[in-house]
């Protein structure tokens, strides 16, 4: 039996790490929920106090957080919590300070939707050459002395070079900008021998002398927390390899995609050595659940390392992570996919070696016929102004609009602060609007938690980066709430082709109720109609399911009023009104328009997930809508999540937007097994009799109210 005293101690450990600013907001968080999982059978008397001390401390941070730095198994701890925070009366906890949580769990389940989305690229303001590099970190507080075991975090190395002009002797200057222990701390050293095995690279591959000295700067974007170590050994050498070609003249360009990482140690001679195990595994873990592709790992670890990984993809089918196992850095430098090499223009390249020599253009021949094979080529290949691509800078708050090539077109300046750089991303949408041109336009909508009159619209610039049009994306006085002043969260921005033209759909959420306002525009910014669902909304598809000859705009979505995932099908050029339902015990929906849906499908809660999850609902599955080869729908609803994977039904729908079948993932039926052995269900033994009762439980809405599939197939229809 835990005591009181040993509580209050949990206790004061927990306020000192709430209020450490070193530490991240994830990780405050975590905290935070890791002391209620704790206690979670204490009784209300002894938990009280401490809700109502630590419960206004963990609000911001559920807002705050990112969800692509939480691990899925983490949302175990947040599901926990949730259950514990709806038992209390609302004299402790008010459902808006439950709601922040509830939303941040949808986000971080369906963060791994898009698994593989480009990393933010953080540029650095203060240096020009600046280079950034992945790096993977195990992530652990023994200053908060918290249960929360230790986890791997991915981080970013900005690297630069600066040139030391005037220096004949000595060496390159090392520069850590991150804490250390001590002067000679082993993170030092390690800079210092993998700028030396860098720079041996370099003269092997370009030529470049060492009697040239350079003033190499490191930082990991930590937030003031302290590392150690030697792992950064290859992310070191990497990183400064390309800082150099960046003040340097090669005939080839560096760069480090974002989508590769790096670990192990390095020695100055160039090789990889071992490094901790248990801390490797952490660190495959979380670049397994990630955005990146490719790590980076000593070759003495990549048979464990495949074992492990293989663990992984057992878990989450169709998630590929590369592991490349190295013996030196010239291996890694080498391989293309680590660092991207771009020739230059070899005309180019001899007019500024030509510069560099200190020759007089106008009197040497050989270089007027260079500057004349430059012009025939800059005529013959044209500079790339097409927009195809976005980074985000988190410190300076500007978003660069790039080409294909990653060349940098123009950039937009957003006043409100962007408060994630993943999800601004995807709030950034490039499509050509104007078929007259070969060029796309820009979509923008910011993504900021900070009031401000940028929020809750959305921006369409020209390929040249000239404003267009601008469109507020909500609807007044149409659904509980929604009066002028309420700002909401940008939630989705996209463009699809609709009976052959370009539809714009923005969608924008507001809690309290929860409603998410659906607009559709034309692409001169025309607004076509709009549609209000009762919670979260993502548009996935447009497409003429029903061969009536007209396009239809699909989506998955989560209905607040019904606790349940449901399916709409739209004609965005006629939208309106709000989804149902159309009562409800604690508002009056008596009065918000009926929508103009052509179909609005519920989905059954099931008593699998009701005995897994806490949470009394399903929800939409990253997976979203797909089409089948049989011209059928499928709609991927999550039931539950377990052992760090989604469990899903798989709902079958036809021509007439009719459920068919019924069909659950390996996930749910191992899951469902797990239940029914333990004698913990209810329902039917058999599978096939259990996935009928939930497919004839899938509800229509019709004008006279719901009708589910059973009552349909009972009166023969």
């Amino acid at each position: 039996m835990i005591s009181f005293l040993e509580m209050e101690s949990d206790a004061n450990r927990l306020r000192r790490s709430l209020h450490n600013e070193q530490i991240p907001a994830e990780l405050r968080l975590l905290l935070g929920l890791a002391f209620f999982e704790k206690y979670q059978s204490s009784t209300s008397r002894a938990l009280e106090p401490y809700l109502r001390e630590f419960l206004p401390l963990l609000v911001p941070f559920a807002g705050k957080s990112r969800p692509h730095e939480f691990l899925p198994d983490e949302i175990s701890l947040l599901a926990v919590f949730l259950d514990l925070l709806k038992a209390q009366p609302t004299s402790i906890v008010a459902p808006s300070d439950v709601e922040p949580f509830i939303r941040l769990g949808a986000l971080i389940e369906s963060t791994y939707s898009a698994i593989a989305a480009p990393l933010e690229t953080q540029e650095r303001a203060d240096h020009a050459s600046a280079v950034n590099v992945n790096c993977l970190f195990v992530e652990d507080y023994p200053e908060s002395e918290t249960a929360l075991a230790p986890r791997g975090r991915i981080l970013t190395l900005a690297v630069s070079a600066l040139p030391l002009t005037g220096r004949k002797r000595g060496e390159d200057d090392v520069v850590v900008k991150n804490p250390t222990e001590k002067p000679d701390d082993r993170f030092l050293a390690q800079a210092r021998d993998s700028v030396q095995a860098a720079r041996q690279y370099l003269l092997d591959h370009y030529g470049l002398p060492f009697k040239k000295h350079y003033q190499f700067t490191f930082e990991v974007n930590s937030s003031g927390a302290r590392f150690t170590g030697d792992s950064l050994g290859v992310a070191f050498a990497v990183g400064a390899i390309v800082a150099v070609e960046k003040v340097e003249l090669f005939r080839e360009r560096l760069s480090v995609p974002p989508q590769a990482s790096f670990t192990g140690a390095l020695s100055a001679g160039g090789k990889l050595s071992p490094i901790d195990g248990g801390g490797l595994r952490l660190k495959i873990k979380r670049a397994f659940y990630s955005h990146l592709k490719f790590l980076v790992i000593p070759r003495a670890h990549i048979s464990e390392a495949w074992q492990y990984l293989k663990e992984l993809e057992a878990v989450l089918p169709g998630r590929k992570l590369e592991l490349v196992g190295a013996d030196d850095l010239a291996s890694v430098a080498d391989d293309q996919r680590l660092i991207r090499r771009k020739p230059r223009n070899p005309f180019w390249y001899i007019l500024r070696k030509l510069f560099r020599k200190g020759r007089t253009v106008w009197v040497e021949v050989p270089v007027l016929v260079v500057l004349a094979g430059v012009l025939v080529y800059i005529v013959g290949q044209p500079f790339d102004r097409n927009p195809a691509q976005a980074s985000v800078n988190m410190k300076t708050n500007i978003v660069t609009v790039l080409n294909a090539q990653g060349d940098k077109l123009w950039t937009i300046e957003p006043k409100c602060k962007i408060r994630d750089s993943m999800v601004q991303i995807a709030l950034i949408q490039f499509a050509n609007l104007d078929t007259t041109t070969k060029a796309d336009e820009v979509l923008f909508m910011p993504a900021s938690e900070q009031n401000c009159e940028e929020r809750n619209r959305f921006y369409c610039y020209s390929s040249e980066g000239e404003l267009m049009f601008w469109r507020d994306c909500f609807v007044l006085n149409q659904y509980p709430n929604d009066t002028a002043g309420v700002q909401y969260d940008s939630e989705d921005l996209n463009v699809f082709r609709v009976d052959g033209k370009p539809v714009i759909v923005t969608n924008v959420f507001a809690s309290t109720p929860a409603r998410s306002h659906m607009r559709f525009w034309s692409a001169n910014g025309d607004s076509l109609g709009w549609y209000i669902n009762a919670g979260c909304s993502r548009p996935i598809l447009a497409k003429d399911h029903d061969s009536d000859g007209r396009d239809e705009i699909l989506a998955l979505c989560y209905n607040n009023r019904l606790n349940r995932t449901s399916f709409l099908a739209i004609k965005p050029d006629s939208a309106y009104g709000c989804s149902p339902p159309y009562e409800d015990s604690e508002m009056d929906l008596t009065w918000v328009k009926h929508g103009s849906q052509d179909v609005y499908v519920s989905f059954p809660f099931t008593e699998v997930g009701d005995s897994i999850s806490p949470l009394p609902y399903n929800q939409p599955s990253p997976m979203g809508i797909v089409t089948t080869d049989s011209s059928l729908l499928v709609a991927h609803v999550a039931e539950c999540f377990w052992r760090g994977v989604t469990a899903e039904i798989l709902y079958y729908l036809d021509e007439h937007f009719r459920v068919v079948m019924a069909v659950p993932n390996d996930t749910f039926e191992k899951v469902r097994e797990d239940l029914r052995s333990g004698g913990k269900l209810r329902s039917p033994a058999l599978l096939p009799d259990y996935m009928g009762m939930v497919h004839d439980a899938v509800a229509y809405w019709t004008d006279s109210g719901w009708v589910t599939e059973g009552e349909l197939r009972a009166a023969g229809r």
